[in-house]
């Protein structure tokens, strides 16, 4: 009996040994609910002058953030001011959040103009602000705000 029990431990300590991606990788591409993961969609429109409207819609998760962080790469190497739209983003998880991170960080270090939008789904404005990152991507505001249905 106490070898079994040993097993299980051992079990259970091997599966805290998981790194997160793998974990998420799981997760958002089979949901537990049996519902489908919504794709990963950018689309871009120019504004005036050199600034570029990027929006994002369905899930920014590991499977999906290296598109963003592409393109957020090639647009602050051209100098381009980018406003970034998450009011269709329905899911994030913390890869998602860190190329935000990394992009907001960037901007600030080497001088080109990021601004992210604070409206948000509920979904991810509960990552955000469990994440503690809402003054990272928002200095000026306090809390990033929900979208009214």
């Amino acid at each position: 009996m106490p070898h079994s029990a040993h097993k299980t431990e051992v079990r259970r300590s091997q599966l805290g040994r998981c790194p997160p991606s793998t974990a998420t990788e799981r997760a958002s591409s089979s949901p537990l609910d049996g519902s489908a993961a919504l794709p990963f969609a950018m689309s871009e429109t120019h504004e005036t002058g050199p600034a570029v409207r990027l929006a994002l819609a369905g899930e920014l998760d590991i499977a999906s953030c290296g598109q963003l962080q592409a393109r957020l790469g090639r647009l602050a190497q051209a100098g381009v001011t980018v406003r970034l739209d998450l009011s269709r983003l329905e899911f994030t998880d913390s890869s998602g959040l860190h190329v935000l991170i990394d992009a907001c960080h960037g901007s600030r270090r080497d001088g080109w103009q990021l601004e992210i939008e604070p409206a948000l789904r509920e979904p991810v404005r509960r990552v955000v602000q469990l994440m503690g990152v809402d003054q990272v991507l928002w200095p000026s505001a306090s809390v990033a705000a929900p979208l009214r249905p």
